[in-house]
């Protein structure tokens, strides 16, 4: 349905307290995930954007913080249809996320790990689960 044409880091904002340094070895990570999505049917063009948002702490101390926002833009391909609607957010929410997560995981491993510090990796999301109780749960709701 749509092809990948460009993948870059729109925003990127990085903290970490050189002098608690050592203590990053037995930090706790706290992160929250986020999407974007916006489809312009004139030029038929796809912009989803993750945004990730990432605090490393000991006790009560925060040694790490790190927020970045990938943008991945597509572009439909003119062998199928106009999406649905449907489609459309099945693809923004589950399948264009899957293609792009693996970019932004590199990103903070390779800032991790250039700053000294035992590089973060990032366990796979199942954006396929996520959207489907996300379904569940505003079905429950309303």
């Amino acid at each position: 349905m749509f092809n990948l044409l460009e993948v870059f880091v729109t925003k990127l904002n990085y903290h970490i307290l050189r002098e608690n340094i050592l203590k990053t070895e037995n930090m706790k990570i706290e992160s929250k995930i986020d999407l974007k999505s916006q489809y312009n049917r004139k030029i038929k063009l796809l912009e989803v954007v993750i945004s990730m948002d990432i605090k490393g702490f000991e006790e009560e101390l925060t040694l790490l913080e790190l927020s970045i926002e990938l943008s991945g833009v597509f572009a439909k391909n003119d062998s199928y249809e106009e999406p649905s609607e449907n489609a459309l957010e099945i693809f923004s929410k589950v399948k264009a996320p899957a293609i792009l997560f693996p970019f932004i995981v590199e990103n903070i491993h390779n800032l991790t790990l250039k700053s000294k510090i035992k590089p973060l990796i990032i366990p796979y999301i199942d954006f396929e689960k996520l959207y489907f109780e996300n379904k569940k749960f505003d079905k429950i709701i309303h």
